[in-house]
């Protein structure tokens, strides 16, 4: 069994898609999801790396930007954080 995750990261899928991180950032805020920092969808978009609701909410906007459905099960790379660890990488 390999280390290596075979599935492309969600910057991998975005690029495929030619999406960008300001699209992904239009999306959230369409959706009413306006309070989500540079830092944090930066950390996701090239990183795969934030809280479950934040990778959550990128990956439905990735979705929908793509017109296909990009989940936790088919995105490698993605490493979960609890909200109080992303409040200590921010200050």
């Amino acid at each position: 069994m390999s280390d290596h995750d075979p599935r492309p990261t969600f910057k991998e899928i975005a690029e495929q898609h030619n999406v960008t991180m300001q699209d992904i950032a239009t999306e959230l805020l369409f959706r009413s999801h306006g309070g989500v920092s540079r830092e944090q969808l930066e950390q996701v978009f090239y990183g795969g790396c934030g809280t479950c609701i934040l990778i959550d909410l990128c990956l439905e906007a990735l979705s929908y930007r793509t017109g296909r459905e990009y989940t936790r099960q088919n995105i490698g790379g993605l490493s979960f954080i609890l909200p109080h660890q992303q409040k200590r990488q921010e200050e």
